[in-house]
């Protein structure tokens, strides 16, 4: 998968600098990076309205499908 570089340089070396640049995280549902400045630091979409609604759509109806076999 290509990851498009960062855009400038002087802002990745100030997340660097300011250790934020370990809250760059990729999304779960387009592989996006985005920065998670959430609280406990574990978002996994870059956002809900989009990304997560789908994922969260998907494995409802697996999950739906799987026990419902009928």
């Amino acid at each position: 998968m290509f990851v498009r570089p960062w855009p400038h340089d002087q802002f990745r070396r100030r997340l660097d600098a300011t250790g934020e640049l370990s809250a760059i995280r990729r999304c779960r549902g387009c592989a996006r990076l985005f920065y998670d400045g959430s609280r406990s630091g574990r978002k996994k979409w870059c956002s809900m309205a989009s990304c997560a609604n789908s994922q969260k759509t998907k494995r409802y109806f697996r999950k739906r499908c799987a026990a419902d076999p009928a």
